[in-house]
C-alpha cells in the first residue's frame, strides 16, 4: 500500500511539473509549424498567432496568411513573402532586410523601427501602416500604396518610390537623400508619384529625384504649403 501511495505521489509530482512548464515555446513551435505546413497563421479574438522573435530567414512563404500575427523582433531576412497577407501584423523591430514582399498586403501593419533595407515592396499595400523610424535604405517601393502611412523619421535613402502613392503620408523628419520619387512616364502611359497632402516638414530631400511628383497641398521641408513656384 505504501509503495502504491509513493508511486501515485511521484506520478502526481511529474504531472504537476509538466503543468507548470511555461507554454510559450510550445506555442511558438506550434504556430511556426502551422505556418510552414499550411502557409497560414492568423490571429483571432481568442487566439494570437505568436511568432515573436521567430527565425524565418530565407523561407519561401509566398501567399502566406499572417493577418494580425505577432512577428515582433522576428528574423525574416531574405524571406519570400510575395502576395503575403500581413494586414494588421505586429512587425516592430523585425528584420526584413532583403525580403521579397511583391504585392504583399501590409495595410495597418506596425513596422515601427523595422529593418526593411534592400527589401522588395513593389506594388505592396502599406495603407495606414506605421513605419515610424523604419529603415528603408535602397528599398524598392515602386508603385507601392503608402496612403496615410506614418513614415516619421524613416530612413529612405536611395529608396525607389517611382509612381508610389504617398497621399496623406507623414514623412516628417524622414531621410529621402538620393531617393527616386520621379513619376513614371512612357509614351502615353503615365503614373505619377502622389505626395498630395503629405507632410515633408524637416525631411531631407538632398539629391532626391522629384520630377513630375504631385505636390498638391503638400507640407514642404521648411513647413510651408506647396505652391506652384515653391522650390524643393
Amino acid at each position: 500500500m505504501k509503495l502504491l501511495k509513493l508511486a501515485i505521489s511521484i506520478v502526481l509530482c511529474i504531472a504537476l511539473g509538466w503543468g507548470l512548464m511555461p507554454p510559450v515555446n510550445a506555442a511558438n513551435l506550434s504556430d511556426r509549424d502551422r505556418l510552414l505546413k499550411q502557409n497560414v497563421c492568423v490571429s483571432f479574438l481568442w487566439k494570437v498567432c505568436d511568432l515573436q522573435g521567430a527565425d524565418l530567414r530565407e523561407l519561401d512563404i509566398t501567399g502566406a496568411n499572417l493577418t494580425r500575427a505577432n512577428l515582433q523582433g522576428a528574423n525574416l531576412q531574405n524571406a519570400i513573402l510575395q502576395k503575403a497577407r500581413l494586414g494588421g501584423a505586429k512587425l516592430q523591430g523585425a528584420n526584413l532586410q532583403g525580403a521579397k514582399l511583391f504585392e504583399a498586403d501590409l495595410n495597418h501593419a506596425n513596422l515601427m523601427s523595422a529593418n526593411l533595407n534592400d527589401s522588395e515592396l513593389l506594388k505592396a499595400n502599406l495603407t495606414l501602416a506605421n513605419l515610424q523610424g523604419a529603415y528603408l535604405q535602397s528599398a524598392n517601393l515602386i508603385e507601392a500604396i503608402l496612403w496615410g502611412a506614418n513614415l516619421i523619421g524613416a530612413d529612405l535613402q536611395q529608396a525607389s518610390l517611382q509612381s508610389a502613392n504617398l497621399e496623406y503620408a507623414n514623412l516628417a523628419d524622414s531621410n529621402l537623400r538620393e531617393a527616386d520619387l520621379h513619376s513614371f512616364s512612357f509614351r502615353e502611359f503615365q503614373k505619377p508619384t502622389n505626395l498630395s497632402h503629405a507632410n515633408l516638414e524637416g525631411a531631407n530631400l538632398v539629391n532626391a529625384n522629384v520630377r513630375g511628383v504631385i505636390l498638391e497641398g503638400t507640407i514642404m521641408p521648411d513647413g510651408s504649403i506647396y505652391q506652384e513656384n515653391t522650390a524643393l
